[in-house]
């Protein structure tokens, strides 16, 4: 008597893992048939014979199996023995879902002036379902996160200028919770003094101060040419 049946150890397999990983191996129902091959054949859930193959009694991936897209398979197997017996069975493999990082997007490079408030604009999307991501912000870039502003759309602000590194951490609640990180430039300028500003009434501090002087420099010098008056304008003399 042949043997009745096909099993597989294991039927079940991790999404995304390379060609070649090992699905399980097949065995005899009857132990006491030896010498015998397993082959694919077509038929009744052969659907999937290609996503697969065979190296001797294990099964083999084929292709990149992900579980968003598909969670299970079908295959039909032969079993023939030394003796030219043969059996077929369709068998079914289940693809399991692993946690995925999210996808992030940071945004800029922003541009912002010196103590005005401006918004952030982040955005991460994730292929795993019902895991809502969790935004947090490092402004200045020291690595730290849970010390600066959270959300997807912060509203912040720099005290000086200059070009900022910033970074975004989003974690999803997945098991394990995985995460992204995320980096960006913000170029912050010195605004531009207004008619009846002061150092004091603008909030500018003292280097921001002469920053936004610097910028009349060029019209200042500009007025004194037309009119042809023998000094020029220089801030280098008002920082000493």
């Amino acid at each position: 008597m042949g043997p009745t049946a096909i099993s597989l150890n294991q039927n079940s397999t991790i999404e995304k893992r390379l060609f070649d990983a090992l699905v399980g191996t097949f065995n005899s129902i009857d132990p006491n048939v030896a010498g015998y091959s397993f082959t694919f054949v077509s038929g009744s859930g052969a659907t999937d014979n290609s996503k697969f193959r065979i190296r001797g009694n294990q099964l083999l991936t084929n292709a990149i199996l992900d579980f968003e897209t598909r969670s299970s398979y079908s295959v039909r197997v032969r079993l023939t023995t030394a003796a030219g017996t043969s059996i077929e069975q369709s068998l079914g493999i289940q693809i399991t879902d692993e946690n995925e990082s999210p996808q992030v997007s940071i945004g800029g490079p922003y541009t912002a002036i010196v103590d005005e408030v401006f918004s952030l604009d982040s955005f991460s999307t994730d292929s795993d379902a019902n895991q809502p991501p969790a935004f947090e912000w490092d402004l200045d870039f020291t690595g730290r996160f849970d010390v600066d502003v959270v959300g997807s759309h912060p509203v912040v602000s720099f005290s000086t200028s200059g070009t900022k590194t910033i970074a975004v951490r989003v974690q999803d609640n997945g098991v394990p919770p995985m995460q992204t990180i995320r980096s960006s430039v913000v170029v912050v300028t010195a605004r531009a003094i207004r008619r009846g500003d002061s150092i004091l009434s603008s909030g500018l501090n003292i280097d921001n101060a002469f920053e936004a002087l610097e910028q009349l420099v060029p019209q200042v010098y500009q007025f004194t040419q037309k009119r042809k008056w023998p000094h020029q304008f220089d801030t280098a003399i008002l920082r000493h």
